[in-house]
């Protein structure tokens, strides 16, 4: 193969997409952990992701409880503003371009927390969200996107009989 092409193929930009579950108001967290706890929407996920990159905040880093980290099957990349914060298994970076430079796959989930998802927004190509039919107390928000993206497919209205809450599959790429 010409070196040229070799280059100009390794240059491709990446997909960005954001991945969250998120309630009506847009809530995703409260008190450091997840709102809603889907088994469905956990598959979901782990579906989406697998083989891929993701790249996560500190904060949500920590927030996986320490057997399932690093996300098995994914290059995993942690943005921390402390310099010397380690994570096994992971790159830790300083900054969410640096996230992305360091990718090495086709795909990029970005997967919270919440300043993750304020940073990204700006990158993404297409939000993977999982709608909640729910407002319960949150503190941690997705940010504001119908101006920026389309609502492109979507499921049918669930229901899940653990947290008894309806939710919803949806796509939205950028306009």
């Amino acid at each position: 193969m010409f070196s040229w092409f070799k280059n100009l193929c390794s240059h491709t930009k990446p997909e960005i997409i954001m991945i969250a579950a998120i309630q009506k108001d847009r809530g995703i967290g409260y008190h450091g952990d997840l709102i809603h706890t889907i088994k469905d929407d956990m598959k979901h996920f782990v579906d989406q992701t697998t083989g891929h990159t993701v790249i996560m905040g500190r904060k949500n880093w920590e927030s996986i409880p320490a057997k399932y980290r690093p996300l098995k099957h994914r290059q995993n990349i942690i943005v921390s503003r402390d310099t010397n914060y380690r994570a096994d298994g992971a790159l830790v970076v300083t900054s969410i371009e640096d996230a992305i430079k360091k990718s090495d796959q086709k795909k990029i989930y970005i997967i919270g927390g919440g300043q993750m998802y304020n940073l990204g927004m700006a990158y993404a190509d297409t939000l993977d969200l999982t709608i909640i039919d729910d407002t319960k107390p949150a503190d941690v928000f997705f940010p504001d996107f119908v101006s920026m993206f389309s609502n492109v497919e979507k499921s049918e209205w669930m229901y899940d009989e653990q947290s008894h809450v309806r939710y919803q599959f949806q796509m939205w790429e950028r306009r």
